[in-house]
């Protein structure tokens, strides 16, 4: 399980190192299912800086659904920026028939996507933060809109990457697969969130700076509980995946098997269910720290 979790945990470095693009299409075939990114106009809740709620229709960030890879050219972009998740500027509408206004991430702090009349993505707007190779943390002077994975006394915010596999002749095939999932953890009394696994290249040959830079970015955001911190994160190495913690390994067997025998959903369903249980299990071992968190210090 150790080894397992640690290729997980490294695996970000691989994408990070790459170039990253975005196509513009009306259509691809996302997990094998054919998503249609024609409409330009997503209905949505946007939240003001002072806490003023609107509900409208929105063009933006959240119209880059999927990334494509290219592998021959290394250290041009990133997954933020490629996403556009950076965006600082977005058109709104309060109906659909009416004039676009024009929204800046000065005015806005959040955006919850609505579809069909439910919540189906909640953004916030989040300072971005890393942790150097001694620990301490660093301001990016970055903001991001940043998908939430849950909320609580320690949120988590998450997205995934998707590679576009070749297909014949070495081009584009229109076919993505998922390739990683990004982890971000935010205390609310924070206004800032850090990426968990921010490594660069030369990182991985210094098992000092990844124990440095992984703990660092715990011991930050779990701070308020200077208790939590020495038995859980200094106390137990945890950088050994000694505690129950990294325990996943039944979790992720008990869990595909489940999905994979269940014969009342269609193949497409269960890629996508698989796609989704692949993040959860990156990210529970910090909902399991979250958990202890809360009974030892709240």
């Amino acid at each position: 399980m150790k080894k397992i979790f640690f290729i997980l945990l490294l695996f970000p470095i691989l994408i990070n190192s790459q170039i990253i693009g975005s196509r513009k299409l009306n259509e691809i075939n996302l997990l094998f299912l054919k998503v249609d990114f024609s409409a330009k106009y997503t209905k949505a809740e946007i939240t003001y800086r002072n806490g003023t709620k609107e509900i409208g229709y929105i063009y933006g960030f959240i119209q880059n659904k999927a990334l494509s890879f290219n592998f021959k050219n290394a250290f041009s972009s990133n997954p933020i920026d490629a996403l556009n998740l950076s965006d600082k500027s977005f058109s709104f509408k309060k109906e659909l028939d009416q004039k676009e206004i024009n929204l800046t991430s000065d005015e806005i702090i959040e955006v919850k996507i609505i579809e069909d009349g439910v919540n189906f993505g909640h953004y916030k707007l989040m300072d971005l933060a890393t942790v150097n190779s001694d620990g301490t943390i660093k301001d990016l002077k970055k903001k991001a809109w940043l998908p939430f994975y849950s909320q609580d006394i320690i949120n988590v915010f998450s997205y995934d990457i998707y590679e576009e596999t070749e297909g014949t002749n070495g081009n584009p095939s229109g076919h993505f697969e998922k390739a990683a999932t990004m982890i971000y953890l935010n205390n609310p009394k924070d206004n800032f969130a850090i990426n968990v696994m921010d490594y660069n290249f030369t990182d991985i040959f210094s098992k000092t700076k990844l124990l440095n830079k992984w703990s660092g970015g715990l011991i930050e955001v779990f701070k308020n509980c200077p208790e939590f911190v020495k038995q859980n994160v200094i106390e137990k190495n945890i950088w050994n995946f000694d505690s129950n913690y990294f325990d996943i390994e039944e979790l992720e067997k008990t869990r595909k098997k489940e999905i994979k025998s269940n014969k009342t959903i269609k193949n497409d369903e269960k890629n996508i269910l698989l796609n989704n249980l692949d993040s959860e299990i990156q990210i529970t071992p910090y909902l399991r720290m979250i958990a202890d968190y809360k009974k030892m210090c709240h």
